[in-house]
């Protein structure tokens, strides 16, 4: 009876998924996603098909959980900094545009200067 086949569990430089490739003697593999041809660095898993590709799905399910985080965590400091920077300039408009009052206390005294 044959062994069973062993598979790896590798991640494309490229592309950044994890799949499961099957254990050959040649160091080179070739990403089923993009079709980037690369060499073995690391395993991230071995065993048999099976289990290799639960692992693939957990390991992709945990990386784009974190990179959907990371993105929430992006678009609510953006959103954070651009309403600081609103409320800046808004701060900005108002000590830069004069009251009524002060206008009027303005014209006062021209015209008071003026009379004398």
């Amino acid at each position: 009876m044959a062994p069973p086949q062993r598979f790896r569990v590798l991640r494309c430089c490229s592309c950044r998924l994890f799949q499961a490739h099957q254990e050959k003697k040649s160091l080179k593999w070739t990403c089923k996603a993009c079709g980037e041809k690369q060499s073995f660095l690391r395993t991230y898993g071995d065993g048999s098909g099976a289990d290799c590709r639960r692992h693939v799905q957990k390991l992709n399910l945990l990386q784009g959980q974190i990179s959907e985080m990371s993105l929430r965590h992006s678009n609510i400091l953006k959103s954070e900094h651009r309403r600081q920077r609103e409320e800046l300039k808004s701060n900005w408009r108002e000590e830069r545009s004069p009251t009524r009052n002060s206008r009027t206390l303005k014209r006062e005294d021209r015209l008071v200067s003026s009379d004398c």
